[in-house]
């Protein structure tokens, strides 16, 4: 069993995922107040950012591949589902010569060519992807010249491949998109983005991004849950209503990876200890414990505080500006580093 496969497999606390995103903002926010935490944002400072931010719209995402809606819908979901963040970046673009986006969306093409008449990636095709497959697919590389790093990640993204696709079979669904399907038919009416992330939570672990923190609280992110229904949003809501179209979308926050932290460290809004500062220019590895979960925290706190003063802007809007604003930052931080896990 990989570190990732224990980590799946790792009881959560509670039975189920609260159904609200307002637990993300809220225990983001929890810690970053709590007086306990090492790392705070400055308000005022903060203000002046929100202020500055730009209505522009951020770029299209990469084009979806030109199969069914159905299809489509699938393709978003295992996409985000096995994007590992950007941990990985500068590990693939060395080896690989690819960005890992460019790389992941190339190999889903290919399960997409080899799935049935519906264009629609099966559980199990999931269930049937191998380590060996996916370095030689995926990553271009004979598994004798990748190096162990690559070896790990192929793993990890096994791991997630199989249990999503054992899930999937063990409830009696062919794909994502029966599953998709079959959460709209709940009886409490349309589907919303809090709903949607939320099931995907806590259906498939790959989803639940969470922290433990002192005293046993509890940190949630679940970023990769949210990205994934605001790209179903975006590209799906007017062809697929019914599934995508989230009434309740700007209450999104799909940016609460290693990013966003660095955004408002180069924007001069997170304060920290120098010693830690130092550590991160270092470039040394941050376990996904104290330090790293209240630098996550405090920047996501900041970024809600942000959302509060601009209603007008969504989450990713939001995102697009700091980025903005970070280029012309006098400040030329590096991202903090941390170990590899199935949300990184």
């Amino acid at each position: 069993m990989t570190v990732l496969a224990h980590e799946l497999h790792q009881p959560r606390r509670g039975t189920r995922l609260a159904a609200s995103l307002n637990n993300v903002a809220a225990s983001c926010t929890n810690i970053a107040e709590s007086g306990r935490s090492k790392i705070h944002f400055e308000t005022r400072q903060l203000r002046t950012l929100a202020s500055q931010l730009s209505t522009t719209t951020p770029p299209t995402p990469t084009a979806l591949p030109s199969v069914s809606s159905r299809a489509q819908l699938s393709f978003i979901i295992i996409k985000n589902m096995l994007d590992f963040g950007q941990s990985y970046d500068e590990l693939v673009l060395e080896h690989c010569g690819q960005e890992r986006r460019q790389l992941l969306h190339i190999f889903l093409n290919q399960l997409q060519d080899a799935a049935d008449d519906s264009g629609i990636i099966s559980a199990r095709q999931l269930c049937a992807l191998t380590a060996t497959e996916l370095l030689s697919s995926f990553f271009g590389l004979e598994p004798e010249n990748a190096p162990k790093a690559l070896h790990t990640l192929s793993e990890m993204l096994i791991d997630v491949a199989h249990d999503a696709g054992n899930r999937l079979i063990a409830q009696g669904l062919h794909d994502l998109t029966e599953f998709v399907e079959q959460l709209v038919k709940a009886p409490d009416g349309q589907t919303t983005a809090t709903r949607f992330v939320s099931q995907l939570a806590e259906h498939f672990p790959a989803f639940d991004d969470r922290r433990t923190w002192r005293d046993g609280m509890e940190v949630v992110y679940l970023e990769k849950a949210q990205r994934a229904a605001f790209e179903l949003h975006q590209a799906l809501s007017t062809v697929l209503p019914e599934y995508c179209s989230f009434p309740d979308v700007k209450t999104l926050f799909p940016c609460c990876g290693r990013e966003l932290p660095l955004l408002f460290r180069n924007l001069d809004v997170l304060r920290m200890p120098e010693e830690l500062s130092l550590r991160i220019e270092a470039g040394e590895i941050l376990p996904p414990q104290r330090e790293e979960t209240e630098l996550r925290a405090a920047a996501f706190a900041a970024f809600e505080c942000i959302r509060m003063q601009r209603p007008d802007l969504s989450g990713p809007d939001i995102l697009h500006g700091l980025r903005q604003l970070a280029q012309h930052s006098e400040n030329l931080l590096h991202p903090h580093k941390t170990q590899y896990t199935c949300f990184y």
